[in-house]
This record gives structure tokens, sequence and C-alpha cells, in this order.
């Protein structure tokens, strides 16, 4: 079941609903009690939503699951303290008390998710991430506790939480700026490595073809048992050149960070891809996938016979 889906149409479904209401008493109200509670009614199902939707959004990112449930959950408790705290008249400030702290609880695991949506470029962003979360939990803990004392504590207190608060501004800025700067681009070197790869491949040169690995590299042609390390890449290809004439055809070569993938072809109509991962302009793992039945039929080689 999809369940941030339906989380998802119900909020969307309240927040529709709410801006009808909210519209309507803007502009038929009288300004009664019982209107300025559906009014204020109105405006958490929004702020609520809001910070429900930001901790679905983690959903998707692997192994943030709980958080991610754990966020809607409390901004779930938080509605339900505010509505309480609208609706039902007490004596004492208990209520709105508890409705504050729930609604820092909120912010902070809808801010944090925020963060952690952010896909790394680079680990120059990874520690200012977190450093940036340890504020936003300190100023949250510091903001609880202003509330549950009524704010009355000394001076260098606040002081301390608004270097806090602003270092938490900072660092939710600048990580995404930093981490677009930081973003590896495009490198046609990569490009060059694979088509010089091809053109090795095409000349039947098992060992400059070798050359292109690193000692420890990994070629895993997924329909065969993975080669590790370079000697054993180099005695792999000469045994293939020595059993087949191959030919490979580029069709697309893409890049994507520090991979190469190409998409080819040969002669015979047999298509496949490999990737290709290079560190320090040498292959370190390579993944191919095509059609052995294909290629032992169309070379008539002999099919396994296990």
């Amino acid at each position: 079941m999809n369940y941030k889906r339906y989380f998802l149409i119900s909020m969307i479904s309240a927040l529709v609903i709410s801006a009808l209401i909210g519209i309507y008493i803007f502009l038929f109200g009288e300004g009664m009690e019982l209107e300025m509670k559906v009014l204020a009614t109105t405006l958490c199902i929004g702020i609520y939503s809001l910070l429900g939707l930001c901790n679905a959004a983690l959903q998707t990112k692997k192994g943030m699951q709980y958080l991610s449930l754990s966020g809607i959950i409390v901004s779930l408790i938080a509605f339900i303290i505010s509505l309480v705290a609208i609706w039902i008249e007490t004596e004492t400030r208990d209520i709105w008390r508890e409705a504050a702290i729930a609604f820092v609880i909120a912010i902070m695991f809808a801010h944090v998710s925020l963060l952690l949506l952010i896909k790394h470029k680079s680990s120059l962003t990874k520690y200012p991430l977190v450093i940036t979360m340890l504020f936003i939990v300190a100023v949250g803990i510091m903001m609880i506790n202003g509330i549950i004392g009524d704010f009355d504590h000394s001076d260098a207190y606040f002081r301390i939480m608004g270097v806090f608060a602003i270092l938490d501004v900072l660092g939710t800025i600048t990580i995404p700026l930093l981490n677009k700067l930081t973003e590896k681009k495009p490198s046609a070197e990569i490009t060059k490595q694979v088509r010089k790869w091809v053109d090795l491949f095409n000349s039947a040169d098992a060992d400059a073809l070798a050359e292109m690995y690193h000692d420890d590299a990994i070629n895993h042609q997924v329909a065969n048992e993975a080669i590790h390390g370079k000697d054993a890449i180099r005695e792999m290809f000469r045994s293939e050149f020595d059993q087949a004439k191959m030919v490979c055809v580029i069709e697309n070569i893409y890049e994507d960070g520090d991979w190469g993938i190409l998409e080819w072809k040969d002669p015979l109509g047999l298509r496949g891809c490999g990737f290709f991962y290079f560190v320090n302009g040498k292959i370190k793992l390579q993944r191919g996938y095509w059609d052995k039945l294909s290629f032992l039929r169309q070379h008539n080689l002999p099919f396994p016979t296990n």
C-alpha cells in the first residue's frame, strides 16, 4: 500500500477545504469567536500539512523511512494538541505551552528532513550538514527550555540561542550552494577513455587493454563470473580474442560523475551496455550486460554444459 500517496492526497484535500473555509470567513465572517477558532484551525491545517509534507518527501530516500514516519507522526501529534488548545477552554496555559513545544519539535523534524533530501555531490558538504543539524537541535532544545520557563532566562542565554539560530540559517542556505559549487562536471576525459577502450578492444590488444585497469580492478560481465585483478583481466581478454572475432560499435556514450556508460552493438546484431568506473584515469570497476546465449550462437561456440 502506498501510504505516502494517500497521505499526500489527504493533505491536499484538507488544504483545499481549509483554504475555502478561510476565504469564506474573511469575506463573510463577522469576527465571532467561533469563526476565529475555525480560522485558527484552518491555519493549523495549512502549517502542519506543510510540515508533514517536508517529512513525507524523505520517504523515498534509502534508510530514512523511519525518520520520515517519525516526523509525520510528530506533526500529527502537534496538530492534535493545537486543536485541543484552540477548541477546549481551560483556565491554565499548560495546553498552549504543550502546543508550542510540539510545534517546535515538528519544525525541527521538518527542517532536518529537508536538509537530508540534498543529494551530496561531494564529501565537503557532509560535515557542514551534520554541524547544521546539530545547531537545529540546539536551537530547538533552547526554544523548548525557554517555553517551559516562560522565557525567564538570562541575557546570555538568548544571545547564545541567537548565535546558534544564525549559524543554523547560514548552514541551511550555504549547504545547497556549496553542494552546487562542488558538483563534478562531466568531463570529456571519461568519454575519451571509453572510446580508447573500444578502439583497443576492436584491435584485440589484450595487453594495452589491461593497462587501462587498476591492479585490483574488477571486470564483471554479468553473464560470466567476475574477474579480479589486472593480470586476470588481461588473460580473460586474450582467451576471448582467441575464441572469436569481436567488434564493438559505439551507439552512445554517457557520463555520470566518475562513471562512463557505453551503449554498443556489433555487426551481427548483438546489443549490450557497459559501465566503467574510473579512478585517477584508470578503470576500477567494469560491468557489462549482454545476451551470452545469442553471442555463443552467432559465433558457433559451444553452449555451457551446466
